[in-house]
């Protein structure tokens, strides 16, 4: 649920209708795209996300009550409606050298790399989270790089920020959240890409990574 806030007040309140579980537990989270905030203008306002989630399937009705009329309220599709979805699990290890962190440590380069093969001009979405327990302890960044060259290297000197990236989670910035981090939408040209999972201090642990596409496109580990 998108809400467009004024400075007004408003409630929210998430009811199961499912007739086998009345009592469904519903937990809502609201966050704030606090993005429009720091652009240094005050004609942009907060833009509020609510997401109710349960441990099972079934229907709900949402209710919101507003001191104010709103100026937009809306559903959101989840993440990658009407794509293509690849999941792959991986590993950052200490026995494969590749749980090396972000550039400040020097082996950026040695984390996992995913090939990513684009034969028509493609929309794309990845996301990276941590496994199971260790979800939500570790800063995360997930980038999409052009090759170095035709063995699939990445540059010994690529960073998030670096001038082989194609496109970053948070704009390069490490962020340790529930739900991972993500590449935003974009459009892929044709040609082969690097998808790069990292922590920003060497850790080892598990991970998840989910890429949208629309066409679709060929995902396969390298390293």
């Amino acid at each position: 649920l998108h809400v467009v806030n004024h400075g007004y007040t408003y409630s929210l309140v998430v009811t199961p209708v499912t007739r086998t579980c009345p009592s469904l537990p519903i937990i809502v989270r609201t966050y704030c795209d606090y993005t429009e905030l720091n652009c240094g203008s005050h004609r942009h306002t907060p833009h509020h996300t609510s997401i109710a989630s349960a441990a099972q399937h079934g229907a709900f009705v949402v209710k919101v009550a507003v001191s104010q009329p709103l100026q937009h309220l809306r559903s959101i599709p989840p993440e990658g409606h009407a794509m293509s979805t690849s999941r792959l699990n991986g590993a950052w290890s200490l026995q494969g050298q590749t749980a090396v962190g972000c550039n400040n440590h020097g082996n950026y380069h040695l984390n996992p790399r995913y090939k990513v093969t684009v034969s028509t001009r493609s929309r794309f979405i990845a996301r990276l989270a941590l496994n199971g327990a260790s979800s939500g302890t570790q800063p995360l960044n997930v980038s999409l790089y052009t090759p170095a060259d035709a063995s699939l290297a990445l540059a010994q000197n690529a960073s998030p920020n670096g001038r082989h990236v194609v496109a970053t989670s948070n704009g390069g910035v490490y962020s340790s959240v529930q739900c991972g981090v993500a590449i935003s939408q974009i459009e892929l040209e044709p040609g082969t890409y690097l998808l790069v999972p990292s922590t920003f201090n060497p850790w080892a642990g598990t991970f998840s990574l989910a890429v949208y596409s629309n066409p679709p496109v060929s995902v396969s580990q390298l390293r």
